[in-house]
């Protein structure tokens, strides 16, 4: 099941640009899916298609507008994560990483190959 929602998960009609997907999946045994979030910007063809056509009965999407990226709040400032990202991919050495958003800043796990000059990253 697709949810086409806005910002604050309330339904979207189709032809209309949905901020977010929410996924629920039945069909597996071992790790079911309820309403599993995804930040990707959709708007779904209007309708069902044609009984004759491929898959009748199943939705079908107009275009993929991209992924929206969570923003960090901070009372009326928002931060885009590409302000951490941006300074954190000149490190080679930093083979994954995550920002967690604390009070007043951000709090920066990551994953090296080798040690990095954390001062620098920050």
């Amino acid at each position: 099941i697709l949810e086409t929602v806005d910002e604050q998960n309330r339904p979207v009609t189709d032809s209309t640009k949905a901020d977010k997907i929410l996924v629920t999946r039945f069909a597996g045994r071992s790790f079911p899916l309820l309403r599993y979030e995804t930040t990707d910007t959709v708007i779904m063809k209007e309708g069902f298609p044609d009984p004759n056509e491929p898959a009748p009965g199943v939705r079908r999407l107009e275009s993929i507008e991209g992924r929206v990226d969570t923003m960090f709040k901070y009372g009326d400032i928002i931060i885009h994560p590409i302000a951490f990202r941006s300074n954190i991919l000149k490190f080679e050495e930093v083979i994954e990483y995550q920002f967690q958003q604390t009070v007043n800043g951000a709090h920066i796990l990551m994953i090296v190959s080798k040690p990095v000059d954390v001062e620098a990253v920050q």
